[in-house]
């Protein structure tokens, strides 16, 4: 695995710190795009009355045709929502691990089983899952850098495949805290969630894994092995 580097506490001073990650590196932040351009809504047409309202315009619908309309207007948008392959439920995990090398202390405290999801609604149609894992974390505070949530896995399928990490957008949405990473300098997090898509088969049960990688302290002829702490995300 790609080592990554790490900064002392005491030596960083202003320096900005180095994030570790998974693979190595910080996870790219996303850059906002300036906001499109909102045309301006065209006034409707005036309606001549000066003949006193002659004739209804037949080109209008009427008031039961309207009402059908829009029900079947709803059915399109229950067909093109979120497609959850089962009832969501929390499985608890309450497993606290502790990074000797760095003391970061990880708390997994629980997991989400069959989340819906409209954006990766394909793979629960074809026999995926989507999960939140909830985690706390309390960071060492002898180097700087970050504990993110690309050092989080969930493995599945006979090659052991890695569910992808994402869904920040769709976990803010359902009103969860999202984890994106913990600074250690910045101390103790409070619980948030991360979420994963098992794009292959939906299993009964995970295991799961936080991976810090080997690593580099900066400025010092030493390096950390890498650690590995594996867990069980149980069944519904």
């Amino acid at each position: 695995m790609t080592r990554s580097i790490f900064t002392r506490s005491a030596a960083a001073g202003a320096l900005a710190l180095f994030a570790l990650s998974a693979c190595g590196g910080s996870p790219e932040e996303a850059a906002e795009g300036d906001a499109p351009a909102v045309e301006e809504e065209a006034p409707a047409a005036e309606v001549d009355a000066s003949d006193g309202g002659g004739e209804a315009d037949e080109s209008e619908p009427k008031a039961d045709e309207a009402d059908e309309s829009e029900a079947e207007e709803g059915e399109a948008d229950e067909d093109t929502g979120s497609a959850p392959a089962g009832e969501s439920v929390e499985v608890p995990i309450d497993e606290t691990f502790t990074d000797e090398e760095t003391g970061d202390e990880i708390t997994v405290i629980s997991a989400m089983r069959d989340m819906p999801s409209e954006h990766d609604s394909i793979y629960i149609e074809e026999g995926g899952e989507v999960l939140y894992l909830q985690i706390e974390v309390t960071p060492g505070e002898e180097f700087g850098g970050v504990v993110s949530m690309r050092d989080f896995f969930i493995q599945y399928g006979d090659e052991e495949e890695n569910a992808k990490s994402s869904l920040g957008e769709e976990i803010s949405e359902a009103g969860y805290t999202e984890f994106e990473r913990a600074p250690r300098r910045d101390g103790a997090t409070e619980p948030a969630w991360i979420g994963f898509t098992v794009e292959g088969e939906r299993q009964e049960s995970y295991t799961a894994a936080y991976v810090r990688p080997e690593t580099e302290i900066l400025g010092e002829d030493e390096t950390i092995p890498e650690f590995r702490h594996e867990f069980e995300i149980p069944a519904p």
